[in-house]
């Protein structure tokens, strides 16, 4: 079952005070409100970014066989 938004918006800043600290958590918030964020974009370029580690640590391993 979903979520509620509030159970959803507490979770998700628990996870980042816990991942960045209380200061960082803010200034990722305040920087993601302040630019003109393209959140799709944003994930589709991690995305990319992400295959292309596996690609590389992939290749890292045929090396080593």
């Amino acid at each position: 079952m979903a979520e509620s938004d509030a159970s959803l918006r507490k979770a998700g800043m628990e996870a980042l005070i816990g991942k960045l600290g209380l200061a960082d958590a803010q200034r990722f918030i305040l920087l993601i409100k302040k630019d003109s964020f393209d959140y799709a974009r944003w994930r589709e370029k991690l995305f990319e970014a992400a295959c292309e580690n596996v690609k590389k640590s992939q290749e890292a391993v045929k090396e080593t066989v």
